[in-house]
């Protein structure tokens, strides 16, 4: 009961509630306490009368209205603290009870006039006096009145003023019992209050009836209360909760604030030291001008002062014949010397000033105007959605695209607006409204490349649109028989595919596709024919007939057929009669051609009849009509997918029977055993009438970087050359440049671990759409003949096989398999500076060292910059001819669309296509992405990879001295020896023409035995760093992890 304390203690004297009564506003005094409020009003003021009197509402808004009379006019109390009575009521002497007095309630102040019977029209709060009783008796011993003199009673009252307990005080009717309860006066009453007639004209209700009532009503809201109460336990939960969570981010925000200062002051810090670099190499240089001036100087100023001193003593002499005998000569000697202090000889080289100059106000500034995004109320416009281009993807005609909002976003959302353009770069329309964040929009046109673009609203308004991305639809349809909008007697099997009928009558059925653009070609098979019916091909509109024959509405356009001629149908109208029909295991082709808006038809691959429709115009889907004696299936049943890997895997094959130097892997070697291949080559190599091609690699390179020569067939065709079997052998190098590799993709998960897929005979069939892909172009280049016998002069001696008999097989000498070694590579060399490339390999190189993605309008002119680089490193560059830079890179990002994509003014690698992907499939996307790009970026390695060690040693070394950078490059020369074409032996020559590279591009300046780099030439270093980066990397890794020791 200690909660409840406050609620049984009266608010005019603090103390526990002695005779309560109960006021109109329903609060309680005592009833000694009510004497002592009681006011005196003037007379003529209208007080609402108490609930005793007539009226029996209490007008709580009148009281609301009502002004209170200052104490000097009218008596009425002001309400201050004071120490016994804490609720600021001032306790007056009893006044005499006039007819108008008032009485204020001290809790909400609200005043209510007493009627002649005075405090007894008030009820007493009986309910509240048991309760203070069973408190009291709760909390302590009974305690006897100490007023009474004989026979005390339990005292019920405590005088806080004089410290005394005492007895209630007796009133009228005390001594009988309520047994009824007035609604009128809310108040229970007794049986003698009743026969008084005090409540004659008043709703009198059984006592027990209204405390169950009232108890009800009681217990009803304190369920509300209590519901409160619980929801006001949670509040306070959460409240601490947050508080928690205010601590906790606090504490992680402090620290995330201190790791970007520290980060910020790493990259000052890192910055510093390559501003001191740049300014320790420019002093070191002026020292070493000074010095070497000074230097010079000082030679030529010894000679000069021995040459003065010789002359004087000459002049001493006073022999004129002697003098004259080298006078001419010392003439000309001391105006040689004076003639060597030119102008300019007494003049510095340099200046004592750095030509440096650093401004630091702009970061600075940026630094004190560092400070936190705020983003305050009222709500801005919401920011520009983030589109999730790793779940953007299409299919078929539909396209889905995901999105999201920038998590640094505070501002209220209430929906998305999608929009796409027409296909064609048109006007953009609104796709979708709604508060979802992935939508997918089906029934766009094939072959078509539609932009998606996606913005945010609010009550404030519009946010701005998303970067712009690109979407490409199938260029051939994919469809099944659609089953929502079929007949309900079609019958459908095998995922779709395949269709028949359970009813005599013709039926419909159409696709799952809508065509409205392009050129479409679907076949079907007859499966079952059964009594010469008469099946309908064709197309129809959405919402043609599905209950009569394909043709007979102005809705279709269909050939129907039976087992000896045909009828071309529309709008029930019979024309073109052809002979010819179908039977089980025939097939019917259906040629939609709507560029040229023509509809043809083929019976077992052959065309059947002339151009059935023409002037077709609108959108249309393959439809067919057929009863019970027919069942039709489409003639594949695999999806373009499955079709256009098993393409490349027999497009592969056939590429590599189309190269060079394959015949004699693919045929000689499945043909003959090793002894008659090695006889076999020896007769070409005699006779000279067929040539014999070959890998120099051995196999083929599936990261577009030249291999390693294998020796064993060289070996083999230069051993006729060795015995002196034929007089000379020439070797042709051959270059074969591929725009875009056909199995680029294949490549790339065979790097990744994915076997190869099996090559089927079928699949060639299947891969129709891969032939109508565009491939760029194919640069085939032969190179000038090699002759081995220039080669081999002064090289090997060819005496050694004249002791052995010819047809005896003998391993080559030490000196032999380096010649052969050495030529492997000299013509690998000559294969590769006679590669044609393509600006997309330039491309692709740049993109490496951007994978994050780069702006259309960098990335365009960095591949201008690298064309002029790779120019003057001798590149064989096919370049277009009038065409600007961005065109062409345009062109080439068009071009290779399965790999890099534009979304907005951003290129970028591609993430795949695939929806609701695991993060190890999301990785291994992006790696075989990363693995086709590379691939044409390796076809430049041979032309960068040299200055590239050079520049890697520049940066290594720390220092300009060309001896320690050629120490750093001779080592990195031996770690990349199996992974390039180095030739052996040729380090200094490689060093060497790297350097005269960087020398003619204006990177570097050689000057005697220092090699000093230009203000120009570090973008070209940084370039050549970053592009063999990703090789020291994984070497690094294989040495890390893979125990392997570099030597």
């Amino acid at each position: 009961m200690d909660a409840m304390d406050e609620e049984l203690k009266c608010p005019v004297c603090g103390s526990l509630f002695r005779d309560p009564i109960i006021l109109p506003c329903s609060h309680n005094v005592c009833m000694a306490c009510a004497r002592n409020i009681i006011v005196q009003t003037p007379e003529g003021d209208n007080l609402p009368h108490s609930r005793a009197s007539a009226s029996s509402d209490y007008d709580y808004l009148d009281m609301d209205k009502m002004s209170l009379y200052s104490e000097t006019d009218s008596g009425y109390g002001s309400y201050t603290p004071c120490l016994k009575s804490p609720n600021g009521v001032r306790v007056f002497p009893p006044a005499p009870m006039h007819r108008h007095c008032s009485i204020t309630c001290p809790l909400c102040h609200r005043s209510v006039s007493v009627d002649e019977r005075g405090l007894r029209g008030f009820p007493r709060n009986r309910l509240l006096e048991a309760i203070v009783s069973r408190y009291q008796q709760s909390r302590a011993v009974s305690v006897k009145c100490q007023l009474c003199d004989r026979n005390p009673v339990e005292a019920t009252v405590m005088c806080e003023q004089c410290d005394v307990f005492y007895c209630t005080p007796c009133v009228e009717h005390d001594l009988e019992n309520h047994s009824m309860y007035c609604v009128s006066c809310r108040t229970p009453v007794c049986y003698q209050c009743l026969e008084e007639g005090k409540h004659g004209q008043h709703d009198v209700k059984a006592l027990g009836i209204m405390w169950k009532q009232h108890k009800s009503q009681l217990s009803q809201a304190l369920n509300g209360v209590s519901d409160k109460a619980k929801d006001a336990k949670e509040f306070l939960v959460q409240l601490k909760n947050l508080l928690q969570q205010i601590q906790e981010n606090g504490v992680e925000f402090e620290a995330c604030l201190v790791a970007q200062c520290d980060a910020l002051i790493d990259a000052l810090t890192r910055q510093k030291a390559k501003l001191l670099t740049k300014v320790t190499k420019e002093r070191e240089y002026k020292l070493k001008v000074v010095r070497d001036q000074i230097t010079h100087c000082t030679m030529k100023l010894r000679q000069t002062t021995g040459l003065m001193e010789y002359c004087l003593e000459v002049m001493k002499e006073n022999d004129p014949s002697g003098f004259l005998q080298i006078s001419d000569a010392l003439i000309k000697r001391v105006q040689s010397s004076q003639d060597q202090w030119v102008k300019g000889a007494l003049e510095p080289k340099v200046c004592s000033e750095f030509d440096l100059s650093l401004n630091s106000d702009p970061l600075l500034q940026s630094i004190h105007q560092l400070d936190f995004l705020q983003i305050k109320y009222p709500y801005t416009v919401p920011p520009a959605p983030e589109l999730q281009l790793e779940k953007c993807c299409t299919r078929n005609n539909s396209a889905t695209l995901a999105w999201r909002i920038p998590t640094f976003s505070q501002s209220p959302l209430e929906g998305y607006v999608l929009e796409l353009d027409d296909g064609s770069g048109g006007q953009y329309r609104e796709v979708y409204v709604g508060k979802e964040t992935v939508c997918t929009v089906d029934g766009l046109h094939f072959n078509s490349s539609y932009n998606a673009r996606v913005k945010a609203y609010n009550s404030t308004g519009v946010g701005p649109y998303s970067k712009t991305v690109i979407l490409k639809t199938s260029d051939v349809a994919w469809f099944t028989f659609d089953p929502s909008s079929a007949h309900r007697d079609i019958v459908l099997s095998n995922d779709n595919q395949t269709v028949s009928c359970s009813s005599y009558d013709d039926r419909v059925v159409l696709g799952t596709a809508a065509f409205s653009k392009g050129v479409h070609y679907w076949e079907l098979a007859v499966d079952r024919y059964d009594n010469h019916p008469d099946p309908a091909f064709g197309v129809a509109r959405i919402n043609t007939i599905k209950d009569m024959m394909l043709g007979k509405d102005d809705k279709a356009w269909a050939m129907y057929v039976d087992n000896n001629r045909s009828w071309f149908m529309h709008g029930n109208s019979h024309t073109n009669r052809a002979e010819g029909g179908i039977c089980k295991g025939s097939s019917v082709g259906i040629l939609l051609d709507l560029n040229k808006h023509t509809l043809t038809f083929f019976i077992n691959k052959e065309q059947h009849g002339p151009v059935a429709f023409e002037n077709l115009d609108g959108v249309f889907m393959p439809a067919i009509s057929l009863n019970r004696n027919v069942q039709m299936s489409q003639d594949t049943g695999e999806s373009p997918e499955i079709i256009q890997e098993e393409a490349a895997v027999i497009l592969e094959e056939m590429a590599h029977r189309l190269q060079l130097s394959v015949v004699l892997g693919l045929v000689v070697f499945n043909v003959f055993s090793s002894c008659d291949m090695f006889a076999t080559i020896k007769l070409n190599l005699s006779t000279g009438h067929t040539p014999v091609e070959f890998f120099l690699e051995g196999t083929r390179s599936r990261t577009g970087k030249t291999l390693t020569p294998k020796l064993g067939l060289l070996n083999i065709v230069m051993e006729p050359f060795f015995k002196g079997e034929v007089f000379d052998i020439s070797l042709v190098p051959i270059s074969i440049s591929y725009e875009r590799v056909l199995e680029e993709a294949l490549y790339a998960r065979e790097l990744l671990g994915v076997p190869k897929p099996k090559e089927t005979t079928s699949g060639l069939i299947k891969a129709r759409k891969i032939l109508s892909e565009d491939y760029g172009s194919i640069h085939v280049y032969f190179g000038q003949p090699v002759s081995i016998r220039s080669l081999a002069q002064g090289q090997i001696s060819r005496s050694q096989y004249n002791l052995v008999p010819r047809h005896i097989p003998r391993k080559p000498g030490e000196d032999t398999q380096a010649f052969v070694n050495n030529t492997a590579y000299r013509i690998e060399r000559l294969q590769e500076d006679n590669m044609v490339l393509r600006p997309w390999v330039l491309i692709a190189t740049i993109l490496m060292q951007n994978l994050e993605g780069i702006d259309f309008a960098i990335l365009t002119e960095k591949t201008a910059w690298l064309r002029g680089l790779a120019q003057s490193f001798g590149a064989f560059l096919d370049w277009p001819e009038h065409e600007s830079t961005g065109k062409v890179v345009s062109s080439s990002v068009a071009l290779h669309h399965d790999i890099v994509g534009c979304v907005g003014d951003r290129v970028v690698l591609l993430e795949g296509s695939q929806e609701a992907v695991s993060p190890e499939e999301a990785v291994f996307t992006r790696a075989v992405t990363v693995l086709m790009c590379a691939s044409y970026r390796n076809q430049v390695m041979h032309m960068f990879i040299r200055p590239a060690l050079v520049a890697v040693a520049l940066h290594a070394a720390g220092s300009s001295r060309k001896e320690d950078i050629y120490s750093y490059f001779h080592f990195l020369w031996n770690v990349f020896a199996n992974e390039f074409i180095l030739c052996p032996g040729r380090t200094v020559q490689d060093f060497e023409e790297a350097c005269y590279l960087l020398v003619k591009c204006g990177t570097v300046q050689i000057l005697k035995q220092d090699i000093v780099v230009t203000e120009s030439g570090h973008p070209v270093l940084s370039f050549l760093s970053a592009i063999l980066e990703p090789f020291l990397h994984g070497y690094q890794v294989c040495v890390t992890f893979g125990h392997v020791t570099i030597q």
